[in-house]
């Protein structure tokens, strides 16, 4: 590995010419956020689905007690449909719309698209590609379907070509910088790490790095929308630490 991998100007410099950087403004951030590798599992709130989730619940339930719920599922599913390239079916009890596509056919909250979504795109409940809340077919939470369509909005914006080509270079990048033992996936790297559930621990509560540890693996969800390669760069740092000190 170079010394140029574990200079900051190098991440600075491909961070400038990440097409899908002004993406991140369109995400929640806290004023000292954490460098949140959980994308796989859940994803960082974009800030359009907080209006989207204030209307749903004051508006469509609160005052009118019932929504079109049907036509909103339809929607999303059109969306997904264009992610995806499928024929989205939206199952039973809600509205007989297909999108017709060259991929076959997805259920809406089922596992084809769950897992092309979840594991390509890397989003959580409102972020780009979250489906396990949907449920399965003929059970769609109308909530759920709202709060995922600003993510699928993005995700339409940015293209998908744009979010795989980042999400590889993300997911190169950690693994060259991890070296041995590290494998990458689909938007996420797994790190083999003895103790996993407690390095990730330590790193959450002590170096505001949030990853999942399973076992004796440590996955690093590369969210392309929004992480950088600083980000990657200092959870690898900081991860090393804390190996390090357990030993």
């Amino acid at each position: 590995m170079g010394s140029s991998f574990w200079s900051v100007q190098h991440e600075i410099a491909a961070d400038r010419r990440d097409v899908l950087a002004r993406f991140r403004d369109r995400f929640v951030f806290d004023e000292e956020p954490a460098i949140y590798l959980r994308g796989h599992v859940l994803g960082r709130l974009p800030k359009a689905a907080v209006g989207v989730m204030q209307g749903a619940v004051e508006e469509t339930w609160g005052r009118r007690l019932e929504g079109d719920w049907g036509r909103v599922a339809a929607r999303v599913a059109e969306k997904v449909g264009r992610i995806v390239g499928a024929r989205v079916e939206l199952g039973e009890g809600l509205d007989g719309r297909e999108v017709t596509g060259e991929a076959g056919v997805a259920v809406l909250g089922g596992e084809v698209v769950r897992g092309r979504l979840e594991g390509f795109l890397c989003g959580g409940p409102g972020a780009p590609g979250y489906f396990s809340g949907l449920g399965e077919r003929g059970r769609v939470s109308g909530l759920a379907v709202a709060a995922a369509e600003p993510g699928l909005d993005l995700t339409l914006e940015a293209g998908v070509a744009e979010l795989a080509a980042k999400a590889r270079a993300l997911g190169e990048y950690a693994v060259e910088l991890v070296g041995d033992g590290a494998e990458m996936g689909v938007g996420r790297v797994v790190i083999r790490q003895a103790g996993a559930g407690v390095v990730a621990r330590v790193l959450e509560e002590e170096h505001r790095v949030m990853v999942e540890g399973v076992g004796e693996r440590l996955v690093l969800g590369l969210a392309p929308l929004y992480t950088s390669f600083v980000e990657v760069r200092e959870a690898v740092l900081r991860w090393r630490a804390v190996v390090r000190d357990r030993r």
